[in-house]
């Protein structure tokens, strides 16, 4: 009952205005090919949902140019924290510094550890209810957090750049 109240409100707020305002910050090459102007129908995620998924997907384009990776679900797709790195990066790009010291290659995913990931956003001030154990790579983040997560990120994360 808690979680559908939260997600009404916190969804509420990914609409595709809000989308256009999130992606300004993005590179403009970025910004043209995940303009939404048009939705599928779906019988699984909402229009926000879908807002948050294609955010991240602009995200890891900006960071990653040279790999393609389209999430479809807030679980498995996020047993890596290739995603959220790159939204991390695409946001705080100083960031790269926490990336390992290995060289790297053009096409190399990069990657931040989860526990990094929560260390940086509070860092620029932040805070979300997920904890370090909530999200790790060695089990599948709960859906339900992942898109309370993100809608909080999504509203937030625009103003700390």
């Amino acid at each position: 009952m808690v979680y559908q109240i939260l997600k009404i409100f916190y969804l509420a707020r990914v609409n595709p205005r809000s989308y256009a305002l999130v992606i300004k910050q993005l590179p403009p090459d970025v910004q043209q090919r995940h303009s939404v102007t048009r939705f599928g129908a779906s019988n699984v995620y909402s229009q926000a949902e879908y807002l948050l998924l294609r955010w991240l997907t602009a995200c890891f384009e900006t960071v990653n140019p040279h790999l393609t990776r389209e999430p479809k679900t807030f679980s498995s797709d996020f047993q890596d924290s290739a995603l959220l790195s790159s939204l991390v990066l695409s946001y705080f790009p100083k960031e790269e510094k926490n990336l390992s010291k290995r060289n790297k290659q053009a096409n190399d995913l990069k990657l931040i550890n989860y526990n990094t990931i929560i260390t940086i956003l509070k860092e620029y001030g932040i805070y979300t209810h997920v904890k370090n154990f909530q999200i790790s790579p060695t089990s599948v983040p709960n859906a339900r957090e992942m898109v309370l997560f993100l809608a909080m990120l999504f509203q937030n994360i625009q103003y700390f750049n």
